[in-house]
């Protein structure tokens, strides 16, 4: 589930969007989406995050460099550019980027 604060401190949900465990397969983009249309940004603080530390998949994938000259900064390496779930948690696998038990259930 996503949530943010509004002004008054009243927790602002998206009630669509669930995450509970049952949800392997979760998907967070419809959830910042409708916050982006409905105008929730302006009741949020916004920040950027360094790139170094969050790198975009198209980065950290892509730029072998980059990625050594940066080795020990990053925090949240981001899976995109690449599509389908599967193929996702294949590539953390194949970068050692895979820290979750797949057969704790």
């Amino acid at each position: 589930m996503l949530s943010f604060h509004s002004q008054a401190n009243d927790p602002l949900l998206v009630p669509s969007i669930n995450h509970g465990p049952e949800r392997k397969k979760a998907n967070d983009q419809p959830a910042f989406n409708w916050a982006l249309d409905n105008k929730l940004v302006n009741k949020v603080d916004l920040y950027l995050l360094p790139h170094a530390a969050f790198p975009t998949g198209g980065l950290y994938f892509k730029n072998k460099t980059w990625v050594r000259e940066t080795k020990g900064m990053h925090v949240i390496i981001h899976n995109n550019y690449i599509l389908g779930f599967e193929k996702k948690i294949k590539r953390f696998h194949d970068y050692d980027l895979w820290l979750v038990d797949d057969h704790v259930g």
